[in-house]
């Protein structure tokens, strides 16, 4: 069989020989495992012992992946979102707690086995933030619509405008006018770059003369913007809205 027992123990002696344990107190341990996390971190696990039985054994990730998860901006807080999650840790046995803990019940028997589990389940659980380019721009649309819903801002979700050129530009939010202001239409830029603004920028120009409104763009910060960018959207008379400023513009979108 070409020495593949050989290389499955090579691998076997490998975790063996990068898994460290130290011990926290009396019941509970740390285990840093050889597998890598998104940063390049090791992952690490803690095992806790039932105090009345020791045979009854937590393994967790003490809350880390998900709070990590969620500083770096994935925010499992839609509905669409917690389903994906979900899904990923049914696939291996994993459950939630309120302290956004990702865990295992094990007992001695089956504790390699459930380990792998857990380990497995926080491997796809940071798979789940290196994502596509879409679905990222996806996960920022979402984000802002949850903002308006949260907040009472009526609004129409991807509007196709045709322009003066008769080309046809989309719309990722239009907020209708009311009593109080005009008709506003939304574009989004999640990774606001020069080359993706030019484009947008088109999109207002090629419709203002047909609209008669205001034009506002939602630049996700996550990075830090250059200022030219900032002016070039003020240039066109549109406003841009930075996504971490978004509630100085709340009431002006609401209105």
């Amino acid at each position: 069989m070409h020495g593949i027992d050989n290389l499955v123990n090579k691998y076997i002696d490998f975790i063996k020989e990068n898994m460290s344990i130290d011990k926290i107190d009396d019941t509970s341990y740390e285990i840093e495992t050889p597998f890598l996390d998104r940063r390049n971190d090791f992952i690490t696990i803690y095992v806790i012992f039932d105090k009345q039985d020791k045979n009854n054994i937590m393994l967790t990730d003490n809350g880390y992946t998900l709070s990590d998860l969620e500083l770096s901006g994935l925010e499992f807080n839609t509905q669409k979102r917690k389903q994906e999650l979900q899904t990923v840790l049914n696939g291996f046995g994993v459950r939630l707690d309120k302290e956004k803990r990702l865990f295992v019940n094990t007992t001695a028997e089956t504790f390699a086995q459930k380990k792998h589990n857990l380990i497995q389940a926080l491997l796809s659980v940071n798979d789940m933030f290196v994502l596509a380019q879409n679905k990222v721009m996806n996960l920022f649309y979402e984000d802002v619509g949850y903002y308006f819903d949260e907040n009472d801002i009526r609004y129409a979700p991807n509007v196709i405008l045709e322009g003066k050129s008769h080309f046809n530009h989309k719309f990722e939010y239009i907020i209708p006018k009311s009593k109080n202001a005009p008709e506003r239409t939304i574009k989004l830029l999640n990774r606001p770059k020069a080359e993706n603004l030019k484009a947008t920028l088109f999109a207002f120009e090629d419709t203002g003369d047909k609209r008669n409104g205001k034009g506002y763009i939602i630049l996700n910060d996550e990075e830090s913007i250059k200022t030219d960018l900032i002016e070039a959207i003020n240039e066109y008379k549109i406003t841009p809205i930075l996504w971490s400023q978004k509630n100085s513009f709340k009431e002006e979108l609401a209105a």
